[in-house]
């Protein structure tokens, strides 16, 4: 459900965490008198005037990206993990987007991630692999303009948990 203010005459607003472009690490959330809510987030600073409906970013072109783990396919095409901003494919095709901006493959934070170089008799330009946090493990394809997220390789019922109860 919504999160409240913490002022009595407060209206509810939607939680920032899971908005399109606002990054879901938030740190605090400040109101202003006219009920502006102001986030800071590993991914910056945004603004929402209209309860939580719709974010603006206040970073004036601040754009960070720490990756964990990069791969190359056959051609230009890169994938990489990254910290709390997925697994990020830039295709060498020019497709999705300009030059030098990625498209999201995996979320969450991306760690290694593999780009096969023998897949062109499967139709695609290449089959990708991204790991994440907690394990997991994703495979999909890339054709020009499609990315297809074909899900889970592994899950947690390959792998050995221990959980320490005693501190």
């Amino acid at each position: 459900g919504p999160f409240q203010q913490a002022e009595p005459a407060a209206a509810p607003f939607d939680a920032p965490g899971f908005a399109y472009g606002v990054h879901a690490d938030i740190h605090e959330v400040r109101f202003l008198q006219d009920g502006t809510m102001y986030i800071a987030t590993d991914g910056g600073i945004y603004r929402s005037d209209d309860n939580g409906e719709s974010y603006t970013a206040c970073n004036r072109n601040y754009n960070v990206t720490q990756f964990y783990g990069i791969a190359h396919g056959a051609g230009q095409e890169v994938l990489g993990g990254t910290q709390d901003n997925g697994s990020l494919l830039i295709p060498s095709d020019g497709s999705f987007l300009s030059e030098q901006m990625a498209v999201e493959v995996n979320g969450g934070d991306g760690f290694d991630a593999t780009i096969s170089h023998v897949t062109e008799a499967t139709g695609y330009n290449y089959a990708w692999t991204a790991a994440s946090q907690y394990g997991g493990f994703v495979r999909g394809t890339y054709a020009p303009g499609e990315v297809n997220n074909a899900g889970a390789i592994l899950d947690d019922s390959f792998t050995d948990y221990f959980v320490d109860t005693d501190g």
